[in-house]
């Protein structure tokens, strides 16, 4: 008798963004963030909204940045109702907004000379910053800026290492 192989990723489909009124141009690589299974953050056409879609409820908010920069990325908060809204701003670096959705307030600004190559919430609290040169982490509370946690070499890993390596 034949043993059946599981697959070790499991997946179902929840939700279909275009049923929530989300263009189907909208929907790529490159504008679309999960940062939980909680939310899905999509980047609409024009890069002046962006639709938070809670899975499991299956509803949507949307976010109008009018008359701000276009938004590059945004990534959701993986416990709250937060948003990070990144930007460029014109000078060869990039913007950071961290807005909350419940309190419909920026909860924090900040920018950083360099672009962003990688960001990711690290924790409720934290957000991890990878430009080609430092990782930063800026936290949400106060008014502190990103904190320089470590110059990042200038070596190319595939010097050392048979394929890319950065460990964050």
């Amino acid at each position: 008798m034949a043993q059946q192989r599981l697959s070790p990723i499991g997946y179902k489909e929840i939700i279909k963004l275009p049923s929530m009124a989300i263009s189907q141009g909208s929907i790529s690589f490159k504008n679309v963030t999960l940062q939980s299974e909680k939310y899905i953050v999509v980047k609409e056409d024009d890069k002046k909204k962006i639709a938070i879609v809670t899975a499991a409820a299956k509803r949507i908010k949307r976010l109008n940045n009018a008359g701000n920069p276009p938004i590059d990325q945004a990534i959701m908060n993986p416990n709250a109702e937060v948003v990070a809204l990144r930007s460029a701003n014109g000078q060869g670096g990039t913007s950071l907004n961290i807005f909350s959705l419940q309190m419909k307030a920026n909860m924090k600004s900040a920018t950083l000379q360099d672009r962003v190559d990688y960001w990711k919430w690290i924790d409720e609290k934290t957000i991890a910053i990878v430009t080609p040169t430092r990782v930063y982490h800026l936290g949400i509370e106060g008014q502190a800026q990103p904190t320089l946690k470590f110059e990042r070499s200038a070596e190319k890993p595939e010097s050392h290492w048979s394929g890319p390596v950065q460990v964050i």
